[in-house]
């Protein structure tokens, strides 16, 4: 069971959530709460999805899965580009770490779309 407080942490940063259990959505589809803003009441399951988008502030997320990663070089090559182009970019992100072993970058466009 997921704690109401919990879900209103997110609520309160404008994210939107959906309840899930082993990643498929709890509450049926997803495609409702891109325009419909969930309660801690609506959820179920043991786990949360963040609904990116409009609906959450126009956030976006790169997900970068490492288990593909064949030489193990990608995370770090990743961030060294990056570096190389804006040295505070990745400090600006909320970097998640995944439960296989790769990361969640989360940043917001504003406007929704994303400017040189």
């Amino acid at each position: 069971m997921i704690k109401e407080s919990t879900v209103q942490k997110f609520i309160d940063a404008n994210l939107n959530v959906i309840g899930v259990s082993n990643k498929i959505p709890a509450n049926g589809s997803w495609k409702r709460w891109q325009s419909e803003m969930q309660t801690p009441q609506d959820l179920k399951g043991d786990g949360l999805g963040i609904i990116c988008g409009a609906i959450s502030g126009h956030l976006e997320v790169l997900d970068i899965d490492l288990k593909y990663s064949l030489d193990k070089t990608l995370y770090s090559s990743l961030k060294q580009k990056i570096n190389a182009v804006n040295s505070k970019l990745i400090d600006s992100l909320m970097i998640i770490r995944t439960p296989s072993g790769g990361y969640h970058w989360l940043y917001r466009c504003p406007d929704g779309t994303l400017t040189k």
